[in-house]
């Protein structure tokens, strides 16, 4: 888990400075290329910074959130739904950018702003149920696997104190036998409890 975080921390932010890196090279060689296409298309990416550091902030909080378990991976498909929409927005952006050059009778569907991110956010839902699901489905058949070993144990030493009344020892002794498997009953449900508690 730890290790994930920081993955996730480290391959967005690394990424953005790269990023940063590139744009900041592109803007010093605007001094030596005299192509205003290659000026303008600089300026755009300038312009688009800002977006380009939410898109990633919300990118970070989805993928850490992601890699919760269930309730704590609600917030989630939020997170995703938003950075779709900051998403489709550059694309919006990148669209009339390129309109301004190439001129072409494809109309932009301004609804998928909207769209998108509501597809995106019932799509994550349903994933988290789905996850939350699965995980329960192994926990109720470890749960049942440890009924069938404390039934086991209880009755190995409900026949230990059978065998031991029935042998026909000293009152003494079979009374110590029996609250010495009482004793172990005892602390074998508690040392269960305990385990279950910190699993």
């Amino acid at each position: 888990m730890g290790k994930s975080v920081l993955w996730a921390l480290f391959s967005k932010i690394g990424g953005f400075l790269a990023f940063l890196i590139l744009l900041l090279f592109a803007n010093f060689l605007m001094k030596y290329i005299p192509w205003e296409t290659y000026s303008t298309i600089v300026l755009f990416f300038n312009y688009n910074l800002g977006l380009f550091f939410i898109m990633m902030l919300i990118g970070i909080a989805s993928d850490v959130l992601w890699m919760f378990d269930f309730p704590l991976n609600l917030p989630a498909p939020i997170a995703s739904a938003f950075l779709s929409y900051y998403i489709f927005v550059f694309i919006f952006r990148f669209f009339v950018f390129i309109r301004t050059y190439i001129y072409f009778d494809f109309v932009f569907p301004f609804s998928l702003l909207y769209v998108v991110p509501l597809i995106v956010l019932l799509a994550g839902y349903v994933l988290v149920l789905m996850r939350a699901v699965k995980r329960k489905e192994p926990e109720k058949e470890e749960e049942k696997l440890e009924k069938k070993n404390d039934k086991k144990e209880v009755k190995k030493i409900e026949i230990k104190t059978k065998e031991a009344k029935k042998t026909g020892v000293k009152n003494k002794e079979v009374g110590w036998k029996d609250i010495g498997n009482e004793f172990k009953l005892a602390l074998y449900g508690f040392g269960r409890t305990i385990n279950r508690l910190f699993e």
